[in-house]
């Protein structure tokens, strides 16, 4: 990622940095449990936000591109969906605060 950001600003070019997403987010698939699923993306995106702070191409994160809150088992409520994105954008703006948007 640092060499495709390097290269967007060598271009002046903006990204916008699709960070995760997918079943594994919402599912239980390979024995893990929802908790440790969100807790190990807000740890990725505390990383990302504290390596790219500086990043003059980066424009937004994108938390979930084409969300999906169901899988082929699950159906998550609208306050456990809620407290995750609040997790997840909170872990950005806590290493990111004032540049880059989150979407």
């Amino acid at each position: 990622m640092d060499f495709i950001l390097s290269a967007a600003e060598d271009e002046e070019l903006k990204v916008i940095l699709v960070t995760g997403g997918g079943k594994y987010l919402i599912g239980n698939e390979g024995g893990t449990t929802f908790t440790s699923n969100v807790n190990d993306y807000t740890a990725l995106l505390t990383a990302y936000a504290d390596h790219f702070k500086n990043s003059e191409a980066l424009l937004a994160y994108d938390l979930y591109n084409e969300p999906q809150w169901t899988d082929d088992k699950y159906f998550h409520k609208k306050e456990e969906i809620c407290q995750w994105t609040n997790d997840w954008y909170n872990a950005i703006k806590n290493n990111d605060p004032n540049k880059h948007l989150i979407t």
